[in-house]
Parts: C-alpha cells; sequence; structure tokens
C-alpha cells in the first residue's frame, strides 16, 4: 500500500488529470494507494477553495476510489481540534521513524512568497518541533489552515515538488540562490532526513534567467 500526500492549487491539477486518465486506460481505481493531505484550507469540502474537492472532482469520483483509502483533513471542523484529530489519524495509520508519520510519496508546491504546504514565512509554525499537524494563518486572506509540520514533511520517503508558471520565475531563482534553508522561504527548510526531494520545474518557471546554481 502506498500512502501518499497530496497538495492543492492550479498546478497539481495537470498531475491528478493525468493520473486520472492512466488509471482510466488500465482499468485501475487506485485501491493500492492511500491518500492524505499535506494542507487543507478550514473550508466544506465542496468549497471550490478545498483541496479535497479538487482531487474529488477530477481523481475520486472519476475512478471511484474506496472510500477507506481516502483521509481528508475535515477543513469544516474546528481547526485547532482537526490539527490533533488528523495527527491521531497519521500516527495510528502510518509507520513511524524518528517519533514521525513517514509517507512513501509527498507532493509539494511552491507559493510566489516562497511558503510550501500552508507553512507561511517567518511564521511560528517553522519552529515546531512536536506535532505533526498544526493550525497555521494565511497572511494574504487572514483564513485560516491546517498543514502538516516540517517533522512530517522532512520525513519522507521522497517528496517532489511541483513548480509551473511565469509567476514562479523570480521564487524558482531565490530558491536556487539559498544553499541554507531560510525561515523566508520555507521551501527552502525542506531537507530530506533519509529519503530523496526531486524538483519538476517547467521551462516558463526556469528558462527565463541563467542557471547559476546547482541546486537542481
Amino acid at each position: 500500500m502506498l500512502n501518499a500526500a497530496f497538495s492543492g492549487g492550479s498546478t497539481p491539477s495537470f498531475l491528478f488529470k493525468a493520473l486520472s486518465n492512466e488509471a482510466k486506460k488500465r482499468g485501475d481505481n487506485l485501491s493500492g494507494v492511500r491518500f492524505f493531505w499535506v494542507d487543507e484550507r478550514c473550508v466544506p469540502p465542496d468549497s471550490e477553495e478545498s483541496n479535497y474537492n479538487q482531487l474529488n472532482t477530477i481523481l475520486f469520483s472519476a475512478l471511484k476510489v474506496p472510500e477507506e483509502n481516502i483521509f481528508r483533513i475535515l477543513g469544516e471542523k474546528i481547526p485547532e481540534k482537526e490539527a490533533v484529530r488528523y495527527s491521531k489519524i497519521m500516527y495510528d495509520t502510518l509507520p513511524l521513524r524518528s517519533g514521525f508519520p513517514v509517507f512513501d510519496l509527498l507532493f509539494l508546491g511552491v507559493g510566489n512568497d516562497g511558503h510550501t504546504a500552508s507553512l507561511f514565512p517567518m511564521s511560528r509554525e517553522l519552529d515546531e518541533k512536536e506535532k505533526a499537524a498544526v493550525v497555521s494563518v494565511s497572511p494574504q486572506s487572514g483564513r485560516k489552515r491546517i498543514t502538516l509540520t516540517l517533522p512530517v514533511i522532512c520525513n519522507a520517503d521522497r517528496i517532489i515538488f511541483l513548480v509551473t508558471g511565469a509567476d514562479k520565475r523570480e521564487i524558482v531563482r531565490k530558491l536556487c540562490k539559498h544553499g541554507k534553508g531560510d525561515p523566508s522561504l520555507p521551501a527552502s527548510l525542506v531537507r530530506s532526513q533519509t529519503g530523496s526531494i526531486e524538483w519538476y520545474v517547467d521551462s516558463v518557471a526556469w528558462s527565463s534567467w541563467e542557471q547559476d546554481s546547482d541546486v537542481f
């Protein structure tokens, strides 16, 4: 059984569509995958802002993924209580390493401000060392979110960053020039403990400036 955690947003939608199309060709309902979320907005599951809703619309409904394989963050619940509940779900369901849950595969994106998951620049959540999931607040909207913490993210066996679009050019450049973790760029703090980190950056985000970094 593959335990995978997904982010939402516009970038991974093409991945979800490709996965759905390929699974349909094979006649596969992805029963060998358990689906978790890296983060979720505190909205109902049918909201257009819901990361769960995005995956449900593109993938789950089309393939009839078994409900027992879907472990969504309940964005409609009280955020602080839901962070505790979701942490327990991870501890009860996933293998552990160094005291934290282990995902086989974890997909991340990068915001224009360098945030990843719902871990925002210079936020106190970046310093969390004990909890698996916490409540964060978007500095743009002021709305609460629930997010995995860095100890869980960095504990995954395989971490994949997906970055696309012209609006990501500058942040890709900044991240390539930061060899050390910088709390003003949370994505730079993602360091694999025992697994691998892969970056997939499209030509629009990558090719508009001189590549003078060996980060990728």
